[in-house]
């Protein structure tokens, strides 16, 4: 999808727009980027994060698991 320059406040933002798990369409939008790449970005792992397939890497997976398990679990289980 296409990132936006915001031209009032001189910063980059995108609008995404997505399926939710539950099968209803959803749209967001995340401002305050300085950079275009930082923009893009976002983006890719944003739709990583959503996505349901596995070609992510390691460590993206692991960021995803850990923040929705540091909900779940006490503090001392997570280290």
């Amino acid at each position: 999808m296409p990132v936006y320059k915001d031209k009032e406040r001189g910063t980059w933002y995108v609008v995404m727009r997505y399926t939710a798990l539950d099968g209803s369409r959803k749209m967001t939008t995340k401002r305050g980027f300085r950079t275009q790449r930082d923009a893009k970005n976002y983006e890719h792992v944003f739709f990583n994060k959503k996505s349901n397939n596995l070609s992510m890497t390691f460590s993206e997976f692991y960021e995803i698991y850990i923040d929705t398990m540091s909900k779940r679990l006490r503090q001392s289980t997570m280290l």
